[in-house]
C-alpha cells in the first residue's frame, strides 16, 4: 500500500515538474535548432537590452538629495508619556470607582437615617393620636 501511494506521488510530481518546465519554456525564448555561435550572439544581445524605468520615475540628477528621506526612529519619550497617560486614566478611574461607592454608601446610609426619622415620626403620631383618644374618652 506504502509502494504505491509512493508510486502515485512520484507521479504526480513529475507531472508537476513537466507542467512547470511547459510554463517556463512559454516564457523564455529557447534557441532550438540554432547553432551555438548565433545562440551566443543572441544570449549577448539580449542579455544587453533591459528594460529601462519609465522616465517619470528616475531622478533627475544622482545627486542623493532627491531620494526620500529615511523614516526616524520612534521616540522613547512618546511611548513613556503614553503609558503615564494609560495610568494616569486608569488610576482616575479607580478614584472615580471608590468616590462612586462612598457616594452610594453616602446614600444609603441617609436613607436609613431618614427611614428611621419617618418610623420615628410615625410612632410620635401614634402616641399622640392615642393621647387624643384616652382624652376623648376620659375627659
Amino acid at each position: 500500500l506504502c509502494e504505491i501511494s509512493l508510486t502515485i506521488m512520484t507521479e504526480e510530481l513529475d507531472k508537476e515538474v513537466l507542467d512547470s518546465i511547459a510554463e517556463i519554456d512559454k516564457l523564455y525564448t529557447v534557441f532550438d535548432g540554432a547553432s551555438q555561435e548565433d545562440v551566443a550572439y543572441a544570449k549577448v544581445f539580449w542579455s544587453s537590452l533591459s528594460l529601462q524605468p519609465p522616465i517619470e520615475s528616475r531622478l533627475v540628477s544622482a545627486d542623493i538629495r532627491q531620494r526620500l528621506k529615511v523614516a526616524k526612529t520612534p521616540n522613547c519619550k512618546c511611548a513613556v508619556q503614553y503609558v503615564r497617560v494609560l495610568h494616569t486614566i486608569v488610576l482616575y478611574s479607580r478614584d472615580d470607582e471608590i468616590q462612586q461607592d462612598a457616594y452610594l454608601k453616602q446614600k444609603e446610609e441617609e436613607r436609613q437615617k431618614y427611614m428611621e426619622m419617618v418610623r420615628s415620626q410615625w410612632h410620635m403620631n401614634m402616641l399622640m393620636n392615642l393621647i387624643n383618644f384616652i382624652k376623648r374618652l376620659f375627659f
